[in-house]
């Protein structure tokens, strides 16, 4: 706690007062000429550096902070975008892959419809134009 000097007045009334005697006394006054005057400034110079770096910190925490959060903003609208697009393109690729079963599903049919046929009744008309083109050759 600070004591206030010999005749001046208090600058803060809650301080309690020190007895006279003791801070008149011979020893207090040459300990604060001889030890406490340049302690006391190296002190404060100490004081004054220490609270001056921890307020630049204090700023610098902030602005980091600050730039932390914009990027970790970015970054979740990138990801939202992204998610987006992804699931937007897996509804692409699902519709897609609907239509190519239905399309191999009709063809299955198809084909299985081919093979009931009988196979006689497609041999004739396959051989007509060989047929026809020996006529002509032959003539």
């Amino acid at each position: 706690m600070a004591e206030t000097a010999p005749g001046s007045p208090s600058s803060d009334s809650q301080e309690p007062q020190m007895d006279e005697n003791v801070i008149n006394s011979p020893m207090n006054t040459d300990l604060e000429k001889q030890t406490d005057v340049p302690a006391v400034k190296g002190l404060n110079e100490s004081r004054i550096e220490l609270l001056a770096r921890v307020q630049n910190l204090k700023k610098d925490l902030q602005e980091w902070r600050g730039k932390l959060d914009t990027q970790v903003k970015t970054y979740r609208e990138e990801l939202g975008e992204l998610r987006s697009t992804l699931n937007i393109e897996v509804e692409q690729l699902r519709t897609e892959f609907q239509e190519l079963r239905s399309t191999l599903k009709k063809q299955l049919d198809a084909t299985s419809g081919l093979a009931g046929l009988d196979p006689g009744s497609l041999a004739p008309k396959a051989e007509q134009p060989a047929s026809a083109l020996s006529t002509l050759t032959s003539n």
